[in-house]
């Protein structure tokens, strides 16, 4: 018999239970396999959608192979409404699960998915039952399980203590004290601990992480919460808890991060660590006080998912040969530069992996340290003791380095110093807000920086965005992108009659188009030419016409390489890069 792997043990395949059970034949089996290859969607619900099997046979064959109970819906409609005592409402509704039977120290569940165990485990604290038993029935069956015994599906009540929102119209100036602020320390504290905030906050992020979000984004408004995961580069809104949740959600992710739960006037910056199936995620908070509240903002770093190559960045055999010739010098600054979320800091751990050895001494500073890199020295910046990137920088220099890592060119005081670093016999990388590779000249400029030290420091400049890969999994032409193509790139560079792709969306995907992203990129050589105009103070332009002369691809030609070759769209490449003329 086939069998598939759970947790180490083995259970049968679904396809072997199904005709086993003669709930379906071999060779309707046959028609759904090659069907699921061509949609790729789980077995069972191609099964349900041909119409070759029920929803509740499939239940059925699903329960045998978990090796779990399975409870019809009929038995659903007859449990005893007083169970609901045992689980609060909103934590049955988000994880589709409804108390079936309470005995001594156990508690048997009905699930949408048996499998769930990060829900198994918030019914275990919810309830302080030690063993929770998982059985399985359907969706639509919980959810009516669900709305007969809770109050008939009525909006969880807010705890006693909790404040409805105000219908009101009412603007207070961002700062200034409210009654909110000036409430009881212990009854924030003891609003942050209960079982619904404490659920409510750890299925926000498990949700997160799941769907490969890099950041959530939690925004009070008048009547709402509205919360947002960025994945791929973009929000995308999904449905908030009740309003009166938003300072128990608040206190509570304050007292992970360790920051003031009674400050509510200042903005404040925290980190906490969680495990998700698994996996460490290094969560940052950051709080911001504003006309209905604290917003809060947290980025997700989970660690489990490991640093890239250049490669796998998106760097083609050119542009790594030209990084590699320079990451190869004795000395001189490797600037990268572009906007925030471009993916400046992961290139330079690429970088700096690429050219790791134990006889190199190599040392970093970082605000924050995002990856733990091995064999590599990593020092935290921190600012409310006064260790910044100078204090940090002018230490690093008596411990003997070969390579210098400096996380952000922030002012003229850290460009100074790692400007005459570089010079002194150090490899140097660095990062700058910049536009492009030529507007980093420019803000070195306007941040003070001397001429001489900019074209005598400078190696390269590699200036970066990210643009969302198109979906394999619905991948299809886009004669409209060919259009749009006719009209911003050199056709003579496109195979003939050349369609760009795009993604239709699918359930992989999001119904978006895209899974995850790759960089585009710019590298600026600073050769003698390059230094020349640099000395002379030539303008941004007059340099980048030199550059280009001299073989520099911009980004926009990066982004309709990575076009050609059908990972991006021409509507992502449009949006990252601009043509200069």
């Amino acid at each position: 018999m086939l069998v598939g792997r759970r947790y180490g043990a083995t259970y049968p395949m679904l396809g072997e239970i199904l005709i086993e059970e003669g709930f379906i034949t071999e060779d309707q089996l046959n028609h759904a396999l090659e069907e699921q290859r061509r949609v790729k969607e789980p077995l069972g619900s191609i099964l349900v959608k041909m119409g070759l099997l029920s929803e509740d046979n499939l239940n059925k064959a699903l329960a045998k192979q978990m090796e779990v109970e399975y409870i019809s819906p009929e038995e659903l409609s007859k449990i005893d409404p007083s169970l609901k005592n045992f689980v609060p409402e909103p934590l049955a509704r988000r994880n589709k699960l409804v108390p079936v039977e309470v005995k001594g120290d156990t508690l048997k569940v009905a699930m949408a998915n048996p499998l769930d165990v990060i829900a198994m485990d918030d019914v275990k604290r919810a309830t302080g039952i030690r063993n929770i038993v998982p059985a399985i029935s359907s969706e639509k069956a919980i959810e009516n399980a669900i709305n007969r015994i809770y109050r008939g599906g009525e909006e969880a009540r807010a705890p006693e203590g909790a404040r409805p929102p105000s219908t009101a119209l009412e603007f207070r100036e961002v700062g200034a004290p409210t009654p909110e602020v000036e409430a009881d320390v212990a009854e924030m504290l003891r609003r942050a601990g209960e079982q619904t905030v404490v659920e409510t906050v750890r299925k926000l992020i498990a949700d997160a992480v799941k769907q490969r979000a890099t950041d959530i984004h939690i925004e009070p408004w008048r009547e709402e919460i509205r919360v947002r995961y960025r994945i791929d580069g973009v929000l995308h809104e999904i449905p908030g808890p009740p309003r009166w949740m938003h300072e128990p959600i608040v206190s509570r992710i304050k007292i992970l991060s360790d920051l003031d739960i009674s400050e509510r006037r200042l903005p404040q910056d925290g980190q906490f660590i969680v495990n998700v199936d698994g996996k460490e995620v290094d969560i940052r908070v950051s709080t911001l006080p504003t006309v209905f509240g604290e917003k809060v903002a947290l980025r997700l770093l989970d660690r489990s998912v490991g640093l890239k190559s250049l490669t796998d960045l998106g760097f083609g055999p050119e542009e790594l040969a030209i990084f590699t010739k320079h990451l190869n010098q004795p000395y001189g600054l490797i600037l990268v530069v572009g906007p925030t979320g471009s993916g400046k800091t992961t290139t330079l751990y690429a970088a700096l992996l690429r050219i790791k050895t134990s006889e190199k001494n190599m040392v970093t500073v970082e605000d924050p340290v995002e990856y733990k890199l091995e064999g590599i020295t990593q020092v935290q910046t921190n600012f409310k003791i006064g260790l910044d990137y100078v204090t940090a920088l002018r230490h690093i220099l008596r411990h003997d380095p070969d390579i210098i890592m400096i996380g952000e060119i922030r002012d003229l005081e850290t460009a100074d110093i790692v400007f005459r670093a570089s010079l002194a016999g150090h490899l140097t990388f660095s990062t700058l807000h910049a536009n492009d590779a030529i507007s980093a000249i420019d803000r070195l400029r306007e941040m003070g920086v001397e001429k001489y030290l900019i074209a005598s420091s400078i190696n390269l400049v590699v200036a970066q965005r990210l643009v969302r890969r198109i979906c394999s999994n619905c991948k299809v032409e886009d004669p409209d992108g060919a259009e749009i193509l006719k009209e911003i790139a050199d056709l003579d560079e496109f195979p003939l009659d050349f369609i760009p792709y795009k993604g239709k969306g699918c359930e992989m995907c999001r119904g978006t188009g895209y899974f995850g992203r790759i960089a585009i990129c710019e590298m600026l050589e600073m050769r003698k030419e390059i230094r020349e105009l640099v000395l002379e103070n030539a303008p941004s332009q007059v340099i980048r016409e030199k550059a280009i002369q001299l073989g520099m691809r911009s980004l926009r030609e990066d982004g309709l390489r990575k076009i050609r070759a059908g990972i991006t769209t021409v509507s992502e490449v449009l949006s990252a890069s601009t043509e200069i003329g």
